[in-house]
């Protein structure tokens, strides 16, 4: 089973995504810590919302987004990559007197990564609702939302809300992917900074914790089962190297996680599987397709270092699902 069709064929987009443009910067031997000296790489294009959209486009689909930068040159790195790659760039607005917001990442060897960003003093947390051009959103079959965004300002919040209200107005879903540091923020606060935006989702794609914070239920298939009964039509759970567990109305799906992937760097594929997931509803696939292709794409981000570096195309994808040679996926073509 899949979600009930939308009538929103005839769109000059696929899907819109808004908020967070950043460059991110990766420590490039595990186990230093910030205060230590040591060999660190970037910029790398990075953004939960900007790794979604760009993956999206990198499966064919017709892309756009939203969001602020600053006059420099790591803007430039962000929107050459998205040129490239097919991205809509006619709403992404350069403001002087700030920067481009920056990431730094730093890896551990049990598994564990330390991050300082400079974000909310930066481009992003001067994006704001005059940044929303409202036909631009009703020019897409899909709004994507990242909600650490709502946590940047609260003019970012303000232009998150606007976005979310002209899509649900004007019968376009949502997906919501929470993308909250869960230690930096209390529960009561991340239940009241999404809510405006949780009762107008279609879609919501959380990871672990997430939905226990949002609900209250620690068991989190009931809260997933709540979370339907307030209005939702798909929960999709990223479960990382368990695989994910899609809930709906009717059914509750388990989809494994591929087995001996090469994991050089886990930055962005929550995104990416997002972006597949979105896609595969698009496409009008069931399901259980929607999980493995979602799982697949999440699986190859994780073998590149760099958010935006995991795929380049939906036929690299369909050749790892071959490669795995499980009954269950030869019914994946290129087209």
């Amino acid at each position: 089973m899949s979600l009930l069709s939308f009538d929103l064929i005839n769109k000059r987009f696929d899907a819109i995504s808004i908020g967070e443009l950043v460059v991110e910067f990766f420590r490039q031997e595990i186990d230093i810590p910030f205060d230590v000296p040591g060999d660190i790489v970037g910029p790398f294009p990075s953004g939960a919302p900007a790794i979604f959209i760009d993956t999206m486009a990198k499966l064919n689909g017709k892309c756009g987004f939203i969001g602020t930068v600053g006059n420099d040159e790591f803007a430039d790195c962000i929107i050459g990559r998205f040129k490239r790659d097919n991205v809509d760039v006619s709403h992404i607005v350069k403001l002087d007197g700030v920067t481009t917001g920056t990431a730094f990442t730093a890896y551990f060897s049990n598994g564990s990564r330390k991050f300082i960003y400079h974000i909310s003093d930066a481009a992003p947390g001067r994006f704001s609702p005059e940044h929303i051009d409202e036909e631009y959103i009703i020019s897409s079959r899909w709004l994507h939302i990242s909600g650490n965004v709502m946590a940047f300002s609260d003019s970012a919040k303000e232009a998150v809300i606007k976005a979310a209200s002209v899509a649900a107005l004007n019968g376009i879903p949502i997906s919501l992917d929470p993308n909250m540091r869960l230690e930096m923020m209390k529960k009561e606060e991340i239940e009241a900074l999404l809510k405006p935006v949780l009762d107008k989702t279609t879609l919501f794609l959380p990871s672990k914790g997430e939905i226990e914070c949002i609900t209250g239920f620690k068991d989190e298939n009931r809260g997933a089962v709540e979370l339907l009964n307030q209005g939702i039509q798909i929960v999709a759970r990223k479960e990382g190297e368990k695989g994910c567990t899609i809930f709906t109305k009717d059914e509750r799906i388990h989809i494994n996680a591929f087995e001996n992937v090469n994991v050089i760097d886990p930055t962005g594929c929550g995104d990416s599987y997002s972006a597949a997931f979105v896609y595969g509803i698009l496409q009008g696939w069931s399901f259980e397709k929607i999980g493995f292709f979602a799982n697949a794409v999440g699986s190859l981000t994780a073998t590149r270092k760099g958010a935006m570096e995991g795929i380049e195309s939906i036929e690299e994808v369909i050749l790892f699902l071959k490669k795995m040679k499980n009954n269950n996926l030869t019914r994946f073509t290129s087209t």
